[in-house]
């Protein structure tokens, strides 16, 4: 497994309002970066998500965005990981 760069930006749990194993967010709400290069290796761009009660860190991938909305502006980023979660950020 590739080993991530040192500056991926990490995120609590706790900034994303989950369903399920489905979060969203504004993206207002990320005052540093959102997201950035994973791997020195690789074009991936995502970050780490940290579960405030679980202590575990999970690595997001971008896999869409940004998409549209109806005006032809940015609307949303998605971001997904290995172990089924999933995350929406919006373009608030």
């Amino acid at each position: 497994m590739a080993k991530l760069l040192p500056n991926v930006p990490a995120h609590d749990g706790s900034m994303f309002n989950w369903t399920g194993r489905h979060g969203c967010a504004d993206i207002s709400d990320f005052h540093d970066s959102l997201a950035d290069r994973l791997y020195a290796d690789a074009c991936d761009v995502g970050f780490i998500v940290t579960s405030g009660r679980t202590n575990r860190k999970v690595v997001f991938t971008q896999i869409a965005g940004p998409g549209e909305d109806s005006d032809g502006e940015v609307g949303s980023y998605e971001f997904s990981s290995t172990e089924g979660f999933r995350i929406t950020v919006f373009n608030d």
